[in-house]
């Protein structure tokens, strides 16, 4: 998108690659940081000010009858924080401005590449661990990675593919087994998402409870990236709700 002055031209494209997707729903994680991050200066400043008022000894501006909320706000600030406070409101109202003038966009996006990624991740990366966990007979993970798939896989032909070899734990053949993940303009539901994200995070815990943990038995290439998928999805509810 370009800048002219106060307007912004947004060009949009119908179809848009895994890629392009991928860097627009972070642009809209890292404008929603921001405005988070701001918001809560712009509060504790707020804040802390309540909670310390001035008085006439230390502001000779301030009267010695000023109402104690006035000592809080009004005679509280020196010129230097006025200014600066004005200058991160308008920031705020900047960014929201041009988020929401981008909120078609985004949201898009959003849904776009959070399909992708968890279509992705359900169907292609917890293949390999699933196929271990069958072929170690590793029940317990197997029947997690199992439920996982089923919450929230979308297959291309919508069932999953019976003839995958890793469903026996076995090798793929020489020329591979091609899955095909389908690619959709839709984000899932925030009920699948807690499910899914709670069943990797048994996964993945360092304690169960006294009990031996799973994450004993899963290699560490396929922990790194349940782990990086457990972290990437936190910022899905806020995401998909960017349009809310």
């Amino acid at each position: 998108h370009e800048v002219c002055g106060p307007q912004v031209t947004t060009t949009y494209k119908e179809t848009r690659t895994d890629a392009e997707n991928k860097e627009t729903s972070e642009l809209a994680l890292r404008g929603l940081q921001l405005l988070s991050e701001w918001t809560s200066v712009v509060t504790e400043l707020y804040s802390w000010k309540l909670l310390h008022p001035t008085d006439h000894h230390q502001n000779k501006e301030c009267p010695q009858e000023a109402e104690e909320y006035e000592r809080a706000t009004r005679y509280n600030y020196t010129d230097e924080e006025k200014f600066a406070l004005i200058e991160v409101i308008a920031m705020i109202k900047g960014l929201q401005v041009l988020m929401a003038r981008m909120e078609t966009v985004f949201a898009d996006a959003i849904r776009r590449n959070i399909y992708a990624e968890l279509q992705d991740f359900v169907q292609l990366v917890l293949r390999e661990p699933l196929r271990k966990a069958i072929k170690n007979k590793k029940d317990l993970i197997r029947s997690i990675i199992v439920s996982v798939r089923e919450t929230c896989a979308d297959w291309q032909r919508g069932v999953e593919p019976q003839a995958d070899p890793a469903l026996k734990g076995k090798k793929d053949p020489d020329n591979g087994f091609g899955i095909k993940v389908p690619r959709r303009n839709v984000g899932p539901s925030s009920t699948q998402l807690y499910m899914v994200r709670t069943m990797l995070e048994s996964l993945i815990a360092d304690k169960s409870g006294g009990k031996r943990t799973l994450r004993k038995d899963i290699d560490g290439q396929y922990l790194v990236q349940i782990d990086q998928f457990h972290k990437t999805s936190f910022y899905w509810n806020y995401l998909l709700g960017f349009s809310g």
